[in-house]
């Protein structure tokens, strides 16, 4: 029989410590969405680029941006798509660091950090990066799956979800070896339903919440085989252990 080791608490924080610890790497990805954004408010401005930068936001969502109908585009066309059109094909991985506005950058910035950070805590930085490159790329899958809006899906906040998935299965994990109720680890998925039926009836509404709720899923399924000593379970499952 496996021998269970104690869990520890899902979230390693310092009360001693003003600012707790992030990888640089994820300071490096958020950095340079902001960076982006700053660059499009001085354009938006006028105040680089002269007037032929104004347009300089818009061009860049319109090639980098992740469209339905670049999707459907591939899906029809195949691999020789992605061969002959390969910066259509860069919209998989690049939308997430183009945004509309200032806040939204800042939102998106803040959420990947602070799911990033508290995700990397428990995990190596490599799965928590791994966790992210899986919801980009199925957020982007999902969104072209099911939209038909023609609006684009840009920003960090969409593949950010598989971060809350993996925090979630921590949550999840602790409440379940402490005996405790399992619910309260997905009280950030119901706030975000919650937001996005609220911003579908009242706002404009788009079908981001599928990017959003496949990311979500992704990460916290992956959290089974990503998490420290997942492979030896894993393995010791399939013996019989």
């Amino acid at each position: 029989m496996t021998n269970l080791k104690p869990v520890q608490k899902p979230i390693a924080y310092d009360s001693n410590s003003v600012l707790n610890p992030i990888a640089p790497i994820l300071l490096v990805i958020a950095g340079a969405a902001l960076l982006l954004e700053a660059l499009f408010q001085l354009t938006d401005r006028g105040i680089i680029g002269g007037d032929g930068a104004l347009a300089w936001r818009l061009e860049a969502i319109q090639n980098f941006g992740f469209f339905d109908g670049v999707f459907e585009h591939f899906r029809t066309n195949g691999l020789e798509a992605f061969l002959s059109q390969p910066k259509l094909a860069l919209s998989f991985i690049t939308y997430p660091f183009l945004h509309w506005s200032i806040p939204d950058a800042l939102i998106g910035a803040a959420i990947f950090l602070a799911f990033g950070r508290m995700v990397s805590l428990r995990f190596s930085i490599w799965a928590t990066l791994a966790l992210f490159g899986a919801g980009i790329l199925v957020a982007g899958l999902a969104y072209g799956l099911v939209s038909s809006s023609g609006q684009p899906m840009i920003g960090l906040f969409e593949p950010s979800c598989a971060l809350i998935g993996g925090y979630c299965w921590t949550e999840y994990r602790f409440r379940k070896f402490q005996g405790e109720p399992v619910w309260p680890a997905f009280r950030i998925l119901i706030f975000l339903a919650i937001f996005n039926l609220v911003a579908y009836l009242f706002l404009q509404p788009n079908d981001y919440w599928v990017g959003q709720l496949a990311a979500f899923a992704t990460g916290f399924g992956l959290s089974y085989m990503l998490a420290p000593g997942a492979a030896r379970r894993i393995i010791e499952r399939l013996r019989g252990g």
